[in-house]
């Protein structure tokens, strides 16, 4: 079952450091802009290998804002 989104964090990590990011139907994919993305939050590389992704299911109290043509996402 697909939620639509992702939480996508360092694998093994106990924090909840992460981000969500929209299912674009593509695990490669979204594992490598996963770890580009993690490593600017990090400050330091992250190879797709160490990142996993956990389905996330948002509270229906959150939309989802999808704006064209540049593709943005973003929760309010």
């Amino acid at each position: 079952m697909t939620t639509g989104y992702f939480f996508v964090k360092l694998r093994g990590a106990d924090d909840v450091s992460g981000l969500v990011l929209p299912d674009v139907g593509d695990r490669k994919a979204l594992l490598r802009k996963g770890a580009e993305l993690l490593s600017h939050l990090h400050a330091a590389p992250v190879r797709p290998d160490e990142i996993e992704l956990v389905p996330y299911f948002p509270p229906q109290s959150e939309t989802v804002l999808v704006r064209q043509p540049n593709q943005h996402f973003g929760l309010a």
